[in-house]
C-alpha cells in the first residue's frame, strides 16, 4: 500500500516478522469475546407457522423474514437489501428476490463476502421448504410488493388496510398468557401501534386501497433482530404455558422467556439452518452452495464441528 520499491518491501517469510504478526493475532483474539446468536431450529419454525395465523400483514411480513433467514440461510443485511423481481431504478438494494414455479431465487449483487465480485445466486427449493416459500409469496401478495421495490418494509400500526383489527392478536395472547399478562406482553403493539393505526385509518377512511405498508425498505439490522426476538418470545411463552397446563404465566416466567428470546438475533436463522443441515447428515458441498461460504471457510467449520462434537462417543457406556 505504501508503494515501496521491491528492494524495500518486507520479507514476509522472515521468521521475525512472522512471529510479530502471530503475536498481534494472539493478542487480538485474547481480547475478542465470542457472542454467538442462539440458532433457530426446525421446531421454532414449525411453531411460528402454527401460531402466526391472525391474518395481519405484520405477521405475513414477520413470517417472510423468518423464512428468508432460515430457509434462505441469509444474513440480515442481505435480507433487508432485497428488491422484488428486478433491481429498481436508482435503488440502493444489494440483491433481488425472484419467485419461480419450483422455488425462490435470491440473487446477491453485493454481500459481506462479495463486495465487488460476480452476482451470487441461491435457491430455496419449494419441495424442500414449501411453507417457507409460501410465506414469502404470501407477504409479497399481502404487502402489495411491486417489481423493482424493496421486499421488506416497515408497517403502520397493526397492518390492516382501512381498519384496525388487533383483536385476533389480542385473543391469541390472552389464550397464551392470560388477560392481564396480554397487556404486558403486547406492550406498544397493543396500545401505541393500535392508536397510530386508528389515527391513520380515520385520516382517510374513504380510501381503503391505501396500503399500510411503507414504501421504504427496512434498513436497520436491529429491525430484523427485534422481529425475531419478538416472535421467539411469543413462541417461548406459548411453550411454557403448554408445559405448565395453566391459564397464564407468572411474571418470573415471562421474564425468563424474555431473557431467552434476547439470545436470538438476525443471524439465528442462518446459524440454525446450517446446524440442522449438518445434523441431518447434509454435505459440506450443499451447505456451501446455500450459505455462500468459501470451501475453506473457518466459520463454516464451526457449524460442522459443533454438530460433530455432539455425536462423538467419548466415554460412551462408562456410566460416569
Amino acid at each position: 500500500m505504501a508503494a515501496l520499491p521491491k528492494a524495500q518491501q518486507p520479507d514476509w517469510e522472515d521468521i521475525r516478522l512472522a512471529e510479530i504478526l502471530k503475536g498481534a493475532r494472539r493478542d487480538i483474539s485474547g481480547r475478542r469475546g465470542i457472542d454467538r446468536a442462539k440458532p433457530l431450529s426446525k421446531e421454532d419454525m414449525r411453531d411460528a407457522f402454527d401460531m402466526m395465523t391472525s391474518g395481519t400483514i405484520r405477521e405475513a411480513r414477520d413470517l417472510a423474514i423468518l423464512a428468508l433467514a432460515y430457509a434462505g440461510c441469509r444474513r440480515r443485511s442481505e435480507i433487508t437489501g432485497l428488491d422484488y423481481a428486478v433491481r429498481g431504478e436508482g435503488s440502493d438494494g444489494t440483491g433481488i428476490l425472484e419467485v419461480a414455479e419450483d422455488g425462490i431465487w435470491i440473487v446477491l449483487l453485493r454481500s459481506k463476502t462479495s463486495q465487488e465480485g460476480e452476482p451470487k445466486r441461491f435457491f430455496i427449493n419449494r419441495k424442500a421448504a414449501p411453507q417457507c416459500c409460501s410465506a414469502i409469496e404470501a407477504w409479497i401478495e399481502a404487502g402489495g410488493i411491486a417489481p423493482g421495490t424493496p421486499v421488506l418494509r416497515a408497517i403502520r400500526g397493526t397492518g390492516k388496510s382501512g381498519m384496525v383489527d388487533i383483536q385476533p392478536v389480542r385473543n391469541r395472547w390472552r389464550a397464551h398468557t392470560g388477560r392481564g399478562a396480554a397487556r404486558r406482553c403486547l406492550g406498544t403493539f397493543a396500545t401505541k401501534e393500535a392508536a397510530v393505526a386508528a389515527q391513520w385509518a380515520a385520516a382517510d377512511p374513504a380510501n381503503p386501497s391505501r396500503s399500510p405498508v411503507f414504501a421504504e425498505r427496512i434498513t436497520r439490522g436491529d429491525s430484523i433482530n427485534n422481529v425475531i426476538k419478538r416472535r421467539m418470545y411469543e413462541i417461548l411463552c406459548h411453550r411454557r404455558l403448554a408445559d405448565s397446563k395453566r391459564k397464564r404465566l407468572r411474571p418470573e416466567e415471562e421474564a425468563e422467556c424474555r431473557a431467552a428470546a434476547d439470545e436470538y438475533s438476525g443471524h439465528s436463522g442462518r446459524r440454525g439452518s446450517l446446524r440442522d443441515h449438518f445434523e441431518a447428515g447434509g454435505s459440506r458441498h450443499d451447505a456451501i452452495a446455500m450459505s455462500g461460504h468459501t470451501p475453506g471457510s473457518a466459520m463454516l467449520d464451526t457449524y460442522s464441528l459443533e454438530t460433530d462434537a455432539k455425536k462423538h462417543k467419548f466415554l460412551h457406556g462408562s456410566g460416569l
